[in-house]
C-alpha cells in the first residue's frame, strides 16, 4: 500500500510538471471524449513505471514472504 501511495503522489507531481512545462493538458486542449482517455493513459503509464521502479529499488516492499499456509 505504501508503494502505491508514493506512486500516486509522484505520478501527480510528474504529470502536472509535464503539463505545465509543455503547455499541453489533454482534458482542456482536446475534445470531451479523447481528452480524458489520453489523460488516463498518461496517468497509468507514468504510475506503472514509477510503481515498477519503486519495486525494483525495494521501496515499500514487505519483508515477509507470502506463501501457502502451513498446517
Amino acid at each position: 500500500m505504501f508503494r502505491s501511495f508514493i506512486s500516486v503522489i509522484l505520478t501527480y507531481v510528474i504529470t502536472h510538471l509535464f503539463f505545465w512545462i509543455s503547455g499541453f493538458n489533454p482534458i482542456r486542449d482536446l475534445p470531451r471524449f479523447p481528452g480524458p482517455l489520453i489523460d488516463f493513459g498518461i496517468w497509468m503509464l507514468v504510475f506503472l513505471i514509477i510503481w515498477w521502479f519503486l519495486g525494483v529499488l525495494g521501496i515499500g516492499a514487505s519483508s515477509r514472504k507470502n506463501g501457502p499456509i502451513k498446517t
